[in-house]
């Protein structure tokens, strides 16, 4: 659907199959004036019998919210200032009959869903005279979400004023379709006709309109295509639908419809808003549980489906045939809505696709791919939220590349440590960024040494296993007569400390070496004046009282 940069309302008016009940359609597309402070008030009177006039206030092109209405309403809790938050459609003269339903259909882009209750106030004589007020309420983020209001047309309405109190929907408002349906009194002396519909089969699709009509007026006929298929054209060559005709004869068409050909996830994404689509065969790659996200891949590349029921009965892994769809799109990646039932589906149970490995930044040939880079770094520590799309920078290979969190998953993540992150290439405001899945915290492998110690004329305590950086400290003890002098590895020493202290880095054999101790006491026996004799350097030395002496008695000096 195209979306127009300016207000437009047009009013068509079609006869249905029963000749009392007359449908009268307004459509709101587009923003209204060219600055935030510019409003304009837009009549538009339509083609009806009555030439009923609708008045709507416009919309605020800054907010996409339509004016409010200046007057209140008995029963209705609207504001009366004229904020820029309510909005409201009411009829000027009196309907051709009284009203029997009014349709509210939101065309805004997909994650809206109408905000607050919508109000529809009702009466008999004229638009002062509107007492009667019924309300609804939805809150779902579905686009072309409705609204319906079922009115008791024994009670003889004939003014409304369709009104809410607060702005249109949640986000940014493309468009709104409001129909009315009332019944209007047959004339019984009109000349009428009969339009015939006809469908080439009647499995593709149907044709609503067709019935009995008053010459003169006009017949609309809407070809309705099924699921899995779309409209040609009509049998008198016209591709119009709906397809109007001025009535002044029996008429009879029929409507051609044919097969939608089966396209891949990149046929999909490159089709029109609101297209019908039909799947080949395709694998689910990832589901994002309460999102409503479940991301498929074939051959062509990678697309996402948006569905809250399938996000909680197709898993990784599944192979999907039978999805038939629309197209729309998503900020980053395609966007797929499935318009059948999931029972329609052929589902088989696999293995979960392997995401392709990436050492390097993507590119935009890369976008809609489904990817993994492992080993990667944060510029800074994050924490998405389901509550936000919080953007992070991770570094591949020396490049920041825009991570974002767009489908709302919790994560705290940390600048100082590496991960393996999974996620899609989508491309975000011209911007080619990763749709963050998952990341997983790399663990370096726990990796062990051995530290052998050999010794002679002594004993080593420390050698052993130990983690890699880890600290061993040995420590040498002397055998008797004997002291340490060093250690060695491969014959170079590596240290004449003792204890010994080092970092293991690899498995190592280290030597502890000692030698005889000539200082050390031969004889240590106490003689009876208390003396000590030692052999010091191949002398004897008796040592008395402090004093050294020689074997001849001779102080030593």
């Amino acid at each position: 659907m195209k979306k127009l940069s300016f207000f437009l309302m047009a009013m068509l008016f079609s006869v249905m199959s029963n000749a009392a009940e007359v449908t009268e359609i307004v459509t709101m597309k587009g923003f209204a004036g060219s600055s935030s402070s510019t409003y304009e008030n837009v009549t538009k009177t339509g083609a009806s019998d009555k030439g009923t006039t609708m008045v709507a206030y416009a919309f605020n092109p800054s907010t996409g919210q339509i004016r409010g209405s200046k007057t209140a309403i008995a029963g209705a809790s609207v504001t009366t200032a004229d904020n820029g938050k309510n909005w409201s459609l009411y009829n000027v003269d009196a309907m051709a009959g009284a009203i029997k339903s009014i349709k509210v259909t939101h065309t805004s882009a997909s994650g809206n869903y109408f905000r607050n209750n919508l109000y529809v106030a009702l009466g008999t004589t004229n638009q002062g005279a509107v007492t009667t007020v019924s309300s609804a309420q939805k809150n779902t983020s579905i686009s072309n979400e409705e609204i319906t209001f079922d009115i008791d047309p024994a009670q003889g309405y004939t003014y409304f004023k369709l009104l809410s109190n607060e702005k249109f929907t949640s986000g940014t408002v493309v468009g709104a379709v409001v129909t009315i349906i009332y019944e209007a009194a047959d004339n019984p002396d009109a000349v009428k006709y009969t339009v015939t519909a006809n469908v080439n089969d009647p499995t593709m699709g149907s044709v609503s309109g067709a019935g009995e009509y008053e010459e003169g007026k006009t017949a609309t006929l809407t070809a309705n295509a099924n699921p899995g298929y779309k409209f040609v054209n009509w049998s008198n060559g016209s591709t119009d639908n709906p397809l109007k005709i001025t009535v002044t004869e029996d008429v009879e068409v029929t409507a051609n419809f044919e097969a939608i050909p089966p396209m891949t996830c990149a046929e999909a994404a490159a089709a029109p808003e609101g297209a019908s689509i039909v799947l080949n065969p395709f694998d689910v790659v990832a589901v994002v549980k309460g999102a409503g996200y479940i991301y498929i891949k074939d051959e062509s590349g990678v697309a996402l489906i948006f569905d809250f029921n399938l996000d909680d009965q197709l898993k990784a892994g599944d192979h999907v045939e039978g999805f038939v769809g629309i197209s729309s799109p998503h900020k980053g990646l395609p966007e797929l809505k499935p318009s059948v039932a999931f029972a329609d589906l052929t589902v088989t149970p696999g293995t979960a696709p392997e995401p392709t490995v990436f050492t390097e930044a993507p590119v935009k040939a890369d976008v809609n791919k489904y990817v993994k880079f492992e080993g990667v770094s944060l510029s800074a520590n994050v924490s998405f939220t389901t509550s936000s799309a919080t953007n992070a920078t991770m570094v591949v290979n020396g490049t920041n590349v825009t991570l974002r969190n767009n489908f709302k998953l919790a994560a705290t993540l940390s600048k100082d440590k590496t991960y393996d992150i999974v996620g899609f290439v989508a491309i975000f405001n011209s911007d080619i960024q990763v749709y963050f899945l998952s990341a997983t915290e790399i663990v370096p492998p726990v990796v062990n040494y051995t530290v052998t110690v050999t010794a002679e004329n002594g004993t080593v305590e420390g050698a052993g296993e130990y983690e890699e950086g880890a600290t061993a400290t040995l420590t040498a003890t002397a055998a008797s007569g004997y002291k340490f002098v060093n250690w060695t590895v491969e014959g170079e020493q590596v240290s004449t400390e003792n204890p010994y202290s080092f970092e293991v880095t690899k498995d190592v054999t280290i030597v502890a070496n000692f030698a005889k101790d000539q200082g050390t006491a031969v004889d240590n026996t106490m003689v009876a004046n208390k003396a000590m004799k030692a052999i010091i350097n191949g002398q004897l030395v008796i040592v008395k009282d402090g004093v050294r002496y020689n074997a001849l008695g001779q102080v030593i000096k």
